[in-house]
């Protein structure tokens, strides 16, 4: 994309959508906040996993699929 432009239209979430690209930007170091930002979504995958396994680890869980598949359905009935 050239600077001051705009992008072909595309879908996203049955919507249409369109970037604008003001201007491009000379690369530079990133600052704390950014670096921490990217460290914390890069690491969240991790973090929930051991949640996760700490939550399977804590309480014995039992699904039952009859209730389950009758609770989808009535909440699908229009």
């Amino acid at each position: 994309m050239e600077e001051n432009s705009l992008s072909e239209i595309f879908n996203y979430n049955s919507r249409k959508g369109f970037f604008y690209l003001n201007d491009i930007l000379s690369p530079r170091k990133m600052t704390f906040d950014e670096a921490f930002n990217k460290l914390l979504a890069d690491y969240q995958p991790e973090r929930e996993e051991k949640w996760l396994s700490n939550l399977r680890s804590t309480y014995n869980i039992k699904v039952y699929q009859e209730n389950l598949r009758k609770a989808y359905e009535e909440d699908n009935t229009p």
